[in-house]
């Protein structure tokens, strides 16, 4: 990859997931591709685009080429970077809707569940209500509910057939 990646995640739960996909080198980047090595995956700490670029871009290094993927759940939310940087860096949503929760609801084959009988509550209500899991958005769960990391990869794949025509997660995952 000959871009510099910063990969932001709108919440822990996002982080969770990625930190995993990272640590199991099963994303289309890996350590010589991201902008800091130290925090590979960035948390919710950078989703303020003037905090990404006080920190992270107003560092010494060649602005060629930045690729931004910043993973979230809102179609609507944009990450508006100062007009200096913006000829240096290209941008991409990672859609996780309606929430990220989705992914747990698939991976413990509830999503028919969900969608034909409570699809009036958000993913996380569902999971908390329904399925008792209150710590669903808690970075430690996802970490040790998704730590056979193909039980992720299988997550991802189904939620992307569910959500053909936006880009998600799943289209960051390396494909062997």
């Amino acid at each position: 990859m000959s871009d510099i990646v910063a990969c932001i995640c709108e919440g822990s739960a996002e982080k969770a997931i990625m930190d995993i996909l990272y640590e199991n080198s099963m994303l289309i980047f890996n350590e010589n591709d991201v902008i800091d090595k130290t925090q590979p995956i960035l948390g919710s700490y950078y989703r303020n685009p003037k905090v990404f670029e006080n920190t992270l871009l107003d560092r010494d290094f060649d602005k060629t080429n930045i690729m931004i993927y910043y993973i979230h759940d809102s179609k609507k939310e944009n990450y508006n970077l100062s007009k200096k940087y913006k000829k240096y860096i290209k941008y991409q949503s990672c859609l996780t809707r309606p929430e990220i929760e989705i992914l747990y609801i698939i991976s413990v084959d509830k999503f028919d569940n969900y969608k034909n009988k409570f699809h009036h509550l958000k993913p996380s209500d569902y999971v908390k209500t329904i399925l008792k899991v209150p710590n669903v958005k808690k970075y430690d769960f996802v970490k040790q509910h998704f730590s056979n990391v193909m039980i992720l990869i299988e997550s991802l794949r189904k939620y992307k057939s569910y959500s053909k025509e936006e880009f998600t997660i799943y289209d960051l995952v390396k494909k062997s």
